[in-house]
């Protein structure tokens, strides 16, 4: 192998390498900002929002399309978009020198929920079952992150939440019309 293509090849994996850094990162804030979203319209209705773990709804077959299908049937709430930085590229010369980062499409987050009485709730086990440690407590709601990238025809699941149930009305408080969030990312109008 040649000196300029073993080079290329080593720009090529720190260009991937602080690609997979930046996606990471930005999808870590939205994260963040689907549950900031959440804590803030939670105290609005005089609730608290109460964290109860994670889970992996991708590891399931079946499940991310079964969340999908309740998002569209129960609605969903749109966090924001962000363009992930795919390299850079230089202009100029000596102290005119500038860098220009490369954007890739833009990236549109949102999230929407699973309640535990829904079959796939039941299926995550998302209701409480009384063990001789834990005689009582609440059911759980999975609140779902998604990503959505134009072009593509469906979502992915990046997140997913588990929150002790309240009485607050997810969809009647909270939630926007599916279609309404689809037309968003479409239009690009938050």
């Amino acid at each position: 192998m040649s000196q300029r293509r073993f080079l290329a090849l080593v720009l090529a994996f720190v260009t991937l390498f602080i690609y997979l850094v930046s996606v990471a990162a930005t999808e870590q804030e939205m994260i963040e900002a689907a549950r900031s979203m959440q804590k803030s319209a939670h105290t609005q209705s005089g609730l608290e929002r109460v964290e109860a773990g994670t889970v992996n709804i991708n590891a399931a077959p079946g499940w991310p399309q079964a969340a999908l299908r309740l998002a569209r049937d129960r609605g969903a709430r749109y966090v924001g978009a962000e363009q992930p930085v795919l390299g850079e590229t230089s202009t100029g010369w000596g102290p005119l020198r500038k860098t220009i980062p490369q954007q890739g499409e833009a990236e549109h987050y949102f999230y929407s929920y699973i309640h535990s009485s829904t079959l796939l709730g039941q299926l995550m086990e998302l209701q409480f079952k009384p063990t001789p440690e834990k005689s009582h407590d609440r059911d759980k709601v999975a609140v779902v992150l998604w990503k959505q990238k134009l072009g593509e025809e469906t979502p992915t699941i990046v997140h997913i939440d588990l929150v002790k149930e309240t009485s607050f009305g997810w969809w009647h408080n909270h939630m926007q019309n599916f279609e309404t969030v689809m037309r968003t990312i479409r239009d690009g109008i938050p």
